[in-house]
């Protein structure tokens, strides 16, 4: 679980990851490039500024809440989840693979988009309820 200043790192990093996207997209989008991206940076930056294990705690607990949203009327789909669960976890892959470069971040990310690495649609999924 995360404490409060993890959760302040991670708010001021989300929000960091959200205007970069805007930057490099000219929105946040649901469901596409700009959704990997975001996701993923924020990812690679939390595992940078708050360890691999704090990155995946706080990501997945995200997701895991969106979870919970989705059963209390939410429209994220199972394939959304997935997807940004999937994204969250390159992030981190990518920090551990290139902590000690000199690359930019964000270039990083982008390189693992453009490369196929990230998922850019809802993976498809059936489940029987």
């Amino acid at each position: 679980m995360a404490n409060t200043e993890q959760a302040k790192i991670a708010d001021k990093l989300a929000t960091e990851a959200g205007n970069l996207t805007k930057k490099q997209f000219g929105k946040n989008g649901r469901s596409d490039d700009s959704d990997a991206f975001r996701h993923a940076y924020w990812s690679f930056m939390m595992a940078k500024k708050l360890g691999v294990e704090g990155a995946k705690n706080i990501g997945d607990g995200h997701e895991t809440a969106s979870l919970r949203s989705y059963y209390q009327g939410s429209d994220q789909t199972d394939g959304e989840l997935l997807m940004d669960l999937h994204n969250n976890q390159i992030g981190r892959q990518l920090y551990e693979r290139y902590k000690d470069s000199d690359l930019p971040p964000e270039k990083i990310i982008m390189d693992a988009l453009n490369s196929g690495q990230l998922q850019t649609v809802p993976f498809k999924v059936r489940l029987k309820r």
